[in-house]
């Protein structure tokens, strides 16, 4: 199971993330919140779902980008049962509930780590089960690994730039070159000498400047986007 949602997690309830008393919010609830369709004005908004989806986007996974909870039960593939750092959540009977990450269970309660718990990023134990508020629970993990087309970022010590490693970034290249030289010895055993020899004698040159290109516009985004 991947758990990069859950070090990123992890990491909010490190830094202390909680709601600010009186009339001013959080700038990091206010953060989360702004990663929904909802139109949050201040941290005291159920803010459970808006974090699950922050974390998830800064896990490069295309999160729910709603405010309601509910909203994850469909999300990604289903779990039969949880695993450390899925995303786990329960569904009232009036449609309400509560959203975060697995960490553990034991026979009568889930420890989740979420947002919105006890008012700040952190661990809280879930009965499994209540007469009074029957709960409806589901597990669900990502359908795919994260990619920068969902907005990941580059991997702790840079080596992956854009959701991909720079292993299979050379791999990429090499497979261009080598398919370019092909192609210039192709065109070379032509009788007579075109502007197409002259293009290809060049290609070598072209495809190390586009990747060099290439990579210096991931690491250029990667950078704006400041994860």
């Amino acid at each position: 199971m991947n758990t990069k949602m859950l070090d990123i997690m992890m990491s909010e309830a490190a830094s202390g993330v909680e709601e600010v008393p009186g009339p001013k919010s959080n700038p990091r609830i206010m953060e989360y919140l702004n990663t929904t369709t909802i139109r949050a004005t201040d941290d005291i908004t159920p803010w459970c779902s808006a974090c699950v989806n922050w974390v998830a986007i800064k896990a490069g996974y295309k999160g729910t980008d709603s405010a309601a909870s509910a909203t994850w039960r469909n999300w990604g593939r289903k779990l039969s049962k949880p695993t450390r750092g899925c995303v786990i959540g329960f569904v009232r009977n009036d449609g309400s509930g509560h959203v975060g990450i697995f960490i553990s269970e034991d026979s009568d309660t889930y420890t989740i780590l979420g947002g919105n718990q006890s008012d700040k990023v952190g661990i809280n134990r879930f009965s499994k089960t209540k007469s009074k508020e029957p709960r409806a629970w589901y597990f669900r993990a990502p359908k795919t690994l994260p990619t920068s087309k969902t907005g990941g970022a580059a991997a702790v010590g840079g080596t992956v730039i854009g959701g991909m490693s720079l292993e299979e970034l050379t791999k990429e290249f090499r497979a261009t070159k080598d398919r370019m030289l092909e192609l210039q010895q192709d065109v070379t055993e032509l009788k007579e000498p075109t502007i197409v020899d002259v293009f290809t004698q060049a290609m070598p040159v072209l495809v190390i400047v586009l990747f060099g290109y290439i990579v210096y516009e991931r690491w250029r985004k990667i950078k704006n986007l400041g994860v």
